[in-house]
């Protein structure tokens, strides 16, 4: 069998991993054997299961960037702030990768949010796709990775991240230094996956962007309002949101990233739904009729595609960027994920009220509908069946 790893480096959601997890049936039926290498060990064992094989990906060193706040003017703010120009840690992540590729012995890479796994496969010479949404796949195309904001310029310019990689690659034999920054990060084959109409580079982007696999879940009914919650431990007052949650009069469903048991239980004692392991989207935004999530970025286009409000509670730049482009759609609101309890829960009840909300979210996904989008786990087996046919 011709084995893949899979490489997830950063971020927290569990939409790093919902593509491949939704794939890996199709891949293992067409003669792929995959192993995984994760930033999240738990997420990961709840998604694929018990039988898969499970490598914890390299972990960035601890690292403070010493000039001012970073603004995420563009995606070379992603690679300051988790240590790219610093050329030891950079170099110590892309070692950890390069014995990690010699312990599994891959033939291809599926790269999600993973930098340094890149530079890494670049050494190796290893056969690369990249899988991610529109925020970590920014556009190639340019000689500078495109703006996010035009406001501010980069905390670092990326001609510095540029010979910080340049001269960890040479460590390892590298002779011709890349050109551009963008450069560093071309794969083989590469797979955008979500809404154009949510995708921050959307006025630069000249490759196609795909849908989930199995394409996005259809528009349910209005009615009986039911809320589905996708939040995390790390939400601000979590233990008080979910009581707000529990004490709401409808149907409640909650998965609750990283929380414990006993949350777990007090939201089941409350004749609430919840859920262990992550929800199957699909399935549960053809049953609940609002959404409230930290707006990541699978979160927003399922819940946009599928014609459900969205309440939205960002925490970082990338999730109030995701926010921005849904309230321009008028189909979800953007709150304070810092508001006292009483602001929390009247923000909410005004939410579920809402009724032209609602209205301009259905007409929203059923104008998205009408335009279908290519399959990316379709595309993806493609690519992979492309590489591997020839040496």
């Amino acid at each position: 069998m011709t084995r893949l790893l899979f490489c997830w480096e950063l971020g927290a959601n569990f939409g790093h991993l919902s593509t491949i997890a939704a794939m890996r049936p199709a891949l293992e039926a067409a003669g792929f054997e995959l192993a995984f290498a994760v930033a999240d060990l738990k997420a990961a064992r709840q998604m694929l299961g018990e039988g898969a094989r499970i490598y914890q990906a390299p972990v960035w060193p601890r690292y403070a960037y010493q000039g001012g706040r970073v603004g995420l003017a563009s995606f070379a703010d992603v690679l300051t702030l988790v240590g790219f120009g610093d050329a030891d840690n950079l170099a110590a992540v892309t070692d950890a990768w390069l014995a990690l590729f010699a312990l599994a012995d891959p033939r291809v890479l599926i790269a999600d949010h993973s930098p340094a796994a890149q530079i890494a496969a670049n050494v190796a010479h290893l056969k690369l796709v990249t899988i991610g949404t529109g925020f970590t796949l920014p556009p190639l195309e340019f000689p500078e990775f495109p703006p996010l904001r035009a406001d501010i310029a980069p905390a670092i310019p990326e001609r510095q991240l540029l010979k910080t990689t340049n001269a960890v690659l040479a460590r390892h034999g590298t002779a011709s230094p890349v050109q551009t920054l963008p450069a560093l990060f071309r794969a083989d084959a590469r797979i955008v996956v979500g809404l154009p109409e949510l995708d921050p580079y959307r006025s630069f982007r000249r490759e196609g962007i795909m849908a989930p696999p199995g394409g996005f879940p259809a528009i349910g009914p209005a009615e009986p309002i039911r809320l589905f919650a996708y939040l995390g431990a790390e939400l601000p007052q979590l233990e008080s949101r979910v009581q707000s949650l529990c004490d709401l009069p409808i149907p409640v469903e909650l998965y609750i990233r990283g929380a414990n048991p006993m949350l777990l239980e007090f939201i089941r004692l409350r004749e609430k739904t919840p859920h262990a392991t992550p929800a199957n989207m699909g399935e549960v935004l053809g049953r609940c009729t609002h959404v409230l999530s930290q707006g990541g970025a699978m979160t927003a286009s399922m819940a946009l595609a599928a014609g459900r409000p969205h309440l939205m509670l960002p925490l970082h730049d990338e999730t109030r960027l995701n926010a921005s482009l849904v309230t321009r759609f008028a189909a979800g609101i953007e709150a304070d994920a810092h508001a006292d309890a009483a602001q929390f829960i009247a923000g909410l009840r005004r939410f579920l009220a809402d009724q032209d909300l609602g209205e301009r979210a259905r007409n929203a996904g059923s104008l998205l509908a009408a335009r279908p989008l290519p399959d990316s786990g379709v595309e993806m087996l493609k690519a992979l069946k492309t590489l591997t046919s020839t040496r």
